[in-house]
């Protein structure tokens, strides 16, 4: 498999490119403005890294090794390690690398690396403080993120995320709210309450947890750092997260509601 094929295994591989080194994140979103000066984004895609990449004055091995690994998996994908952000991406090369000489018996190399979506990985991310961000249930103007089915208004409560969330009643198993992301492995975020019940939750509509309790005899504040549910291996791409309302709660619950509140993604 070429998630296991890894172009610079280590921090001193003879095949890691020059720093500094360009990597940016391709544009995923269409932005405009409306009339009434509101500004709107909308995902439409979900592109992976780009790394433009330089070897300087490699041997003419080297030079060799680097463009054979580009033919090798020009119909396929491998690893690239950057070790800067010791994170792991899964993609291929955007075509033959490019060789110019830089004197008697060193040739300089250069090259773009794409990450591609929806590939498995060599290492998922984790680093949740520096590599995440967070989508509440509304955006600062106010407009509702997820996609619902059934009743779920808007609940005021300084437990929550930003100090509201999405909260259905829970009396009707075919209710649900969803939210569309683009992005590696998710943790939801919610508060815990006495009169919470369950809940389930899938991605890309895979159940992933079957009922997930939310009842607490206290009540806990929603933070990023305690989150009631995680799901990190997910290859990068488009994900969809579900959470629906299972109308059954923990026998010290008080009734059966159920927060939509935060989604926090690693991307």
């Amino acid at each position: 498999m070429g998630v296991n094929n890894i172009l610079n295994p280590d921090p001193t591989s003879p095949f890691n490119p020059e720093y500094p080194f360009d990597a940016s994140k391709q544009e995923e979103r269409q932005f405009s403005r409306a009339a009434d000066g509101d500004r709107k984004t909308r995902r439409v895609a979900a592109l992976g890294r780009i790394y433009n990449l330089t070897w300087n004055s490699r041997s003419p091995l080297i030079a060799q090794q680097l463009q054979q690994w580009a033919a090798q998996y020009e119909d396929d994908f491998f690893t690239l390690a950057d070790w800067d952000r010791n994170r792991f991406f899964s993609g291929a090369f955007m075509g033959p690398l490019k060789e110019t000489s830089a004197g008697y018996y060193n040739i300089t190399l250069t090259g773009q690396f794409e990450e591609i979506p929806k590939l498995p990985m060599f290492t998922y991310p984790t680093d949740w403080d520096n590599d995440s961000k967070l989508y509440n249930e509304q955006d600062s103007q106010g407009t509702i993120l997820p996609g619902v089915n059934g009743t779920w208004p808007v609940n005021a409560n300084a437990n929550a995320m930003g100090g509201s969330e999405l909260l259905n009643a829970g009396l009707d198993n075919t209710h649900f709210a969803k939210l569309e992301y683009n992005g590696y492995g998710c943790r939801v975020i919610c508060r815990k309450a006495p009169s919470f019940g369950k809940c389930e939750i899938s991605i890309d509509d895979n159940v992933v947890s079957a009922s997930l309790d939310l009842y607490s005899a206290a009540n806990v504040v929603a933070m990023p750092d305690a989150p009631v549910f995680s799901y990190p291996n997910l290859a990068y791409g488009r994900h969809q997260v579900k959470i629906r309302a299972l109308h059954t709660k923990n026998a010290g619950s008080s009734d059966y509601k159920v927060p939509f509140d935060a989604i926090q993604v690693i991307t």
